[in-house]
């Protein structure tokens, strides 16, 4: 198989950053892919997620800023595809969009014999998938994505709840323990308290006693 000389060309803003991974694969299938452009507003903070991806991708960013409120960045790679269309020698070119119709774009590539293969979700225009070669489609690798993300917190509860079980049966069937402190506490009882001395009671003078205090 001869290898073909590719560009590929992504709409960022309505792009999946996950779906990269397998849309370089399938890429370098087809040959050497010599031009690798994103294009979006990378001032928002929604293309954040995008970084890593270029710089491990080495895929170049074009910015392309909204003018009221209006996505500007498919017009910029419409025209930067027809630019290249006649100033390099590239065989196949590959689009990934998921909002923009780009099939106008697609047949006219098509038309000058070029290959084009397309990338996108499930919400990608029915007649830009079709005016492609062959489509490659991320919503399945998004959803798995999506579904490993759901896991990881249900593993983490499981994990929290059996260390709490542990910890919660660990401690019905610790023996409770009797320090020699508390055991004397309980067992030693309050010292008698001191009895008191009888008192003499002071005898009563005799009557006699009495007669010979007043004669002597």
């Amino acid at each position: 198989m001869t290898q073909q000389k590719l560009a590929l060309f992504i709409d960022a803003n309505s792009t999946p950053a996950e779906g990269i991974e397998y849309i370089m694969a399938t890429l370098s299938s087809y040959g050497q892919v010599s031009i690798k452009r994103a294009y979006g507003n990378w001032k928002s903070r929604g293309l954040n997620v995008w970084e890593t991806v270029l710089h491990e991708h080495a895929i170049q960013p074009i910015q392309q800023f909204d003018l009221e409120g209006k996505e500007t960045h498919d017009i910029a790679l419409t025209i930067e595809i027809m630019d290249i269309l006649y100033t390099k020698d590239i065989d196949t070119y590959c689009i990934v969009s998921s909002h923009t119709d780009f099939a106008r774009l697609a047949t006219r590539l098509m038309n000058d014999g070029k290959t084009v293969i397309g990338a996108g979700t499930d919400q990608s225009p029915e007649s830009f998938i079709k005016s492609c070669s062959s489509f490659l489609n991320l919503s399945t690798l998004t959803d798995n994505a999506a579904s490993k993300t759901k896991r990881v917190p249900a593993a983490a509860k499981s994990a929290t709840t059996t260390k709490k079980a542990a910890a919660t049966t660990k401690g019905t069937t610790k023996p409770k323990t009797t320090t020699r402190a508390s055991t004397a506490k309980k067992t030693t009882k309050k010292p008698a308290s001191r009895a008191k001395k009888p008192t003499k009671k002071q005898e009563k003078p005799s009557l006699l006693g009495k007669l010979k205090k007043v004669l002597g």
